[in-house]
């Protein structure tokens, strides 16, 4: 699988093997393959559908926030709002990079994704400590949500997160249709760096 993703100029996986460090190899084993080119309509094509699959699977999750939040279930609703902004920050680092990293933390994916687009800054305001407090409250919500007896979010709470994570949906369609164009007219799947 590694040098399936080298030889076909995964950004990621060249990377790892330019700036990593190899602990242990075994001995027979393959070396790692020489990093190719990327080949630009299949990374086109891969980002398309990344884009299709997980911004229907956000909106899935929305829809499941919008059923729990109808039905008082908080803590489910919490949970599944937790969901679309996972799926929406998979979504874009998959449209941009083909990479998303294996994590359930919305905060580093929420970092991640505002590296790849400065737009993506603006959904969560950070100005002051109540803002800071809420994007916290629906990082928890992944585990307290599920299993803690003492978690408690509000209504009222659960009402403005689900109007930032609209805001999120309608920015992340935004800014991955505007890369999937792109990358059409001007194909690079190369990972800006900060």
């Amino acid at each position: 699988d590694v040098n399936d993703n080298l030889a076909r100029g995964r950004y990621f996986f060249c990377d790892i093997l330019k700036e990593g460090i190899l602990l242990y190899e075994r001995q027979g084993s393959k070396p790692f393959a020489k990093p190719g080119p990327v080949d630009k309509k299949m990374a086109l094509e891969e980002a398309r559908g990344h884009f299709v699959e997980w911004f229907n699977k956000a909106q899935s999750s929305l829809k499941g926030f919008t059923f729990y939040t109808r039905e008082h279930e908080i803590n489910d609703a919490a949970f599944t709002l937790h969901q679309s902004v996972e799926r929406l920050y998979s979504c874009t680092s998959l449209v941009f990079t083909l990479y998303v990293p294996y994590t359930h933390n919305i905060e580093k994916l929420r970092s991640r994704c505002e590296q790849l687009d400065a737009r993506l800054i603006e959904v969560w305001p950070r100005a002051t400590r109540k803002e800071r407090a809420a994007f916290n409250k629906l990082k928890e919500a992944y585990v307290k949500s599920r299993y803690s007896k003492h978690w408690v979010i509000t209504s009222e709470e659960l009402q403005s997160l689900g109007e930032r994570v609209n805001l999120l949906q309608e920015v992340t369609k935004l800014v991955c249709e505007e890369r999937l164009e792109n990358m059409d007219c001007h194909p690079s799947t190369r990972h800006p760096r900060a």
